[in-house]
């Protein structure tokens, strides 16, 4: 007979890596950390059996799963989530996926700088802008380049929103992607 008691377990919801014993304060982005109870198990040496049994480190034998998009959402197993319906990840995962902020954080930063370089020429080339500023630039083909370019800001620059507009549109949960994506397509 396996015994089991409650413990309780608090956790940032930016952050769910963060777990603590107490109340208090995220030490990552200083949000109030909120109240996760689960199920622990209350002879560790069986933790461990379990681990060894299928081959799974003791740190990892107890998996949590989250939600991308709601990360205060934990379940022990995995599943939909309850509020949008997305596919739950490993907190494992999302973790490493946390550590890899950054390179989101780079990515958007090297999409908005390509699309504000292409910008500049969209906005010379536009002939509402041009009729604003009283200016005249055109060449042979001037149309298709704007076109072009025009095509490579909506799909690199919005590729993010894109793939938002259209996972959220999957599990019929409209969010902001949706919106973004909904507004610079129509703009496009």
């Amino acid at each position: 007979m396996e015994h089991q008691k409650l413990k309780a377990s608090y956790t940032c919801s930016m952050h769910p890596q963060i777990h603590k014993n107490e109340p208090g304060n995220c030490p990552v982005c200083g949000m109030i950390l909120i109240l996760q109870k689960s199920t622990v198990h209350e002879f560790p040496h069986q933790k461990a059996e379990n681990a060894i049994s299928t081959g799974v480190s003791v740190g990892d034998a107890i998996q949590k799963y989250t939600c991308p998009m709601h990360p205060h959402i934990m379940q022990d197993a995995p599943g939909k989530c309850p509020l949008c319906g997305m596919t739950l990840e490993p907190v494992a995962n999302k973790i490493h996926g946390m550590a890899n902020h950054t390179g989101m954080i780079a990515d958007f930063k090297r999409r908005f700088y390509v699309v504000l370089a292409l910008t500049v020429p969209v906005m010379l080339l536009s002939p509402m802008i041009q009729q604003w500023l009283n200016l005249q630039i055109s060449f042979a083909g001037s149309q298709y380049f704007l076109l072009v370019l025009s095509s490579i800001v909506f799909f690199f620059g919005g590729y993010p929103f894109l793939k938002g507009l259209i996972d959220e549109a999957k599990v019929r949960n409209p969010g902001m992607m949706f919106l973004i994506g909904f507004a610079i397509t129509v703009a496009y």
